[in-house]
């Protein structure tokens, strides 16, 4: 038990030092009065067209997943809120924590929502693959950022292998089959809408850019895409703090953007991923305690035993 508690700790320590030493080489050689001075200067109209778009994914991939569901799917409000709690999780929690709170939020069977997360993911990833491979035909990429690059190409394959793998041995076996691959009818849509989603977030970068009043190519969006995604996927520091505004700065210094800027870029960036999916968060777990409250316990205790009933009727 000791071990596990000192483990804890330890790790609780490196992703801390982790934190302070992006901030360190985030905020390195940087102008703060300059960066200040940027920061005073932002145009709110670029602003709220960025904060309005991140409060509208959260709803978009709700309509998302509720799709992959198969029969009855879940209520809508329910799904937004799964997505914006699992969200907001792994921005606070080094350990990504947030698709697991997602299946156990969802009132049905966890196999069947753990399957439809993992096609999610699989339609994120394969939009990243995408993009990366048509990133050379676009700009010349610095040789540092061609292995994650590669990278996130060779994973997207690999997981689109494992998860047909999978799915076709549900088929052939007597498992549960919580992996279905959705049918063609269904496919235009989650196109549409996996595509609205990546390109809603190199919208949201070039927004913030102009908002910033920053001067460089659009193309600067999709790159800084690429980067903080694939930092932001991987577990790293409480709230991601240091990781935003060192990749920023990483990501504008490649097209000529002083560090100062590139460090607004960070500040900003960082509160407009956190502050929508938080709040929707907060807003809905405000209201599920007021109802809670307002709800007999007898009410409560029976439909607990409903739920466990139906639990055992779709096993």
């Amino acid at each position: 038990m000791t071990g596990k508690i000192v483990s804890k700790w330890l790790r609780i320590a490196a992703t801390v030092l982790l934190a302070v030493l992006l901030l360190h080489l985030a905020m390195r050689g940087v102008n703060f009065s300059e960066t200040w001075h940027i920061l005073q200067g932002i145009r709110w109209y670029y602003l709220a067209a960025a904060l309005a778009l991140n409060f509208i994914s959260p709803l978009v991939r709700a309509w998302r997943w509720r799709e992959l569901f198969d029969g009855e799917a879940p209520g809508f409000w329910l799904l937004v809120r799964a997505v914006a709690t699992g969200q907001t999780l792994n921005l606070t929690v080094p350990f990504r924590t947030g698709e697991v709170a997602r299946v156990f939020m969802i009132d049905r069977r966890k196999l069947d929502t753990a399957g439809t997360v993992a096609i999610e993911k699989l339609m994120d990833a394969g939009f990243f693959a995408a993009l990366c491979l048509l990133l050379p035909f676009l700009w010349v990429v610095p040789k540092w950022l061609e292995k994650p690059r590669l990278s996130v190409i060779a994973m997207a394959g690999v997981y689109l292998i494992v998860v047909g793998l999978i799915a076709i041995a549900l088929r052939i076996t007597r498992f549960p089959r919580f992996i279905r691959i959705p049918p063609i009818k269904k496919v235009p849509f989650l196109f549409v809408t996996t595509l609205v989603i990546g390109v809603s977030g190199v919208v949201v970068n070039d927004l913030v850019i102009l908002c910033l009043g920053i001067q460089t190519r659009f193309m600067a969006a999709v790159v800084l895409l690429v980067i903080l995604q694939v930092g932001v996927a991987v577990p790293s520091t409480p709230g991601k703090v240091g990781v935003f505004q060192y990749l920023s700065v990483l990501g504008l210094s490649l097209f000529g953007v002083a560090n100062a800027s590139g460090l607004a870029f960070g500040l900003l960036m960082h509160l407009l991923v956190f502050l929508p999916t938080a709040t929707i968060a907060a807003v809905f777990l405000l209201l599920a305690k007021r109802d809670d409250l307002r709800t007999p316990r007898a009410f409560k205790a029976n439909r607990k035993d409903r739920n466990d009933l139906e639990e055992k009727e779709m096993l």
